[in-house]
């Protein structure tokens, strides 16, 4: 069944989905160790230790597990952006020279290896496509191992990705912060995360949470306790589905004195 095989590879992908708009600069950039913990409320603490760190080229992994129907494919890969703004595409065709590519998705800027789906959608029913991942950042573009499935005689489900929302900052003190946003599921499983940083290259994410697969627009937020004091950052909302990534806008705060 088409939709369960859905629902599996979007489980199995871990729903770690992450996207951000590209940019033509890079600071300096950082990683990040934490240890994150969630109260009743489902708010997150994200306890952080960051280190500077050099971006380097993105890596890439293209997945086997692809779920198609008559005319589309549900394919995924991973992604590692290595420190740098990236973003990601998949190359497709009947032969295994490709030829085709479809729209480029952003997938941020952290240290982690990541699951990038993607629609493939106006294929043929019954007939064998090859295809691969492809990531670029400032630093180059990597290029992943090509694969193939069959389409099949399926109706394809139809779905749209999640609506975003980042809202303004709440509760700051000179070291901590409640990051807040809204999103709207839109009927499938959905992943949400919060990116941040001191400039808005961003650079570091909170923990990964699930929004559900509702229909009604739910507030969710992330708490950030290791900042520093009288310091500008920037922070954006992300979401993600099988259908696609979707960034809120820019926000800021400022930390207050100690």
């Amino acid at each position: 069944m088409v939709v369960g095989g859905i629902i599996v590879l979007v489980l199995i992908g871990g729903l770690v989905f992450y996207g951000v708009n590209n940019t033509n600069s890079l600071p300096g950039n950082d990683t990040t160790t934490s240890a994150v913990s969630s109260d009743s409320s489902g708010t997150v603490t994200d306890t952080t230790t960051t280190t500077t760190t050099t971006s380097t080229i993105p890596t890439v992994t293209t997945n086997t597990l692809v779920v198609a129907s008559n005319s589309t494919a549900v394919v995924t890969g991973n992604v590692n952006p290595n420190g740098a703004q990236t973003s990601y595409w998949y190359d497709y065709g009947r032969t295994n020279t490709l030829g085709s590519r479809i729209s480029t998705q952003t997938v941020g800027s952290g240290y982690l290896s990541i699951a990038t789906p993607a629609v493939i959608s106006g294929l043929l029913a019954n007939t064998v496509y090859y295809y691969r991942i492809s990531a670029q950042n400032i630093n180059g573009t990597t290029v992943g191992q090509v694969y193939s499935f069959t389409t099949n005689n399926n109706p394809p489900v139809q779905g749209i990705g999640p609506k975003t929302r980042t809202d303004a900052a709440s509760a700051i003190t000179n070291t901590s912060v409640k990051l807040n946003g809204q999103i709207t599921p839109n009927s499938f499983e959905t992943s949400y995360w919060f990116e941040w940083g001191e400039t808005n290259e961003l650079g570091n994410t909170t923990a990964l949470q699930s929004a559900g697969s509702g229909t009604a627009t739910k507030s969710v937020s992330a708490t950030l306790s290791t900042l520093k004091p009288l310091t500008k950052y920037y922070f954006r909302l992300n979401a993600q589905n099988q259908f696609g990534t979707m960034t809120g806008g820019f926000m800021n705060f400022t930390t207050t004195k100690k």
